[in-house]
């Protein structure tokens, strides 16, 4: 029998951020199917007062791929739209894409008590 996974994500960018969101929207969901999103949330960029705010969305969706081959599709996707290591640098994020929780356990733990990924939770009932 075929298991599906729920993956909670969050999404985010500092620069041409609205457009790098919804490029980023358009792509993960022709590559993971039906993505259910939660409103946008703004936020200043944590450990850099100096870089621009972020504009952050959570999204949940379903999947049979397992978490191992999820995390590198969502590397592959986040470094095809825009992603660049060198960014970080300049303070200007294209797209940052995290798995925060598969199937309930919490991934990316050093984000789960964010305000926005706490709002985004609550907004998609994602219990963390």
């Amino acid at each position: 029998m075929i298991h599906e996974h729920t993956c909670f994500i969050c999404i985010g960018s500092n620069f041409r951020a609205e457009k790098s969101l919804n490029n980023a929207r358009l792509v993960l969901e022709a590559s993971l199917g039906k993505i259910t999103w939660a409103e946008p949330t703004n936020s200043d960029a944590i450990g850099h007062p100096d870089w621009p705010p972020f504009i952050n969305q959570c999204g949940v969706f379903k999947t049979i791929i397992p978490l191992r081959l999820i995390k590198m599709q969502l590397k592959g996707i986040e470094d095809m739209c825009g992603r660049n290591p060198e960014e970080k640098r300049d303070g200007c994020i294209e797209i940052d894409i995290d798995l925060i929780a598969f199937d309930g356990e919490v991934i990316k733990d050093t984000d789960v008590d964010r305000d926005y990924i706490k709002k985004g939770a609550k907004q998609l009932g994602i219990a963390l």
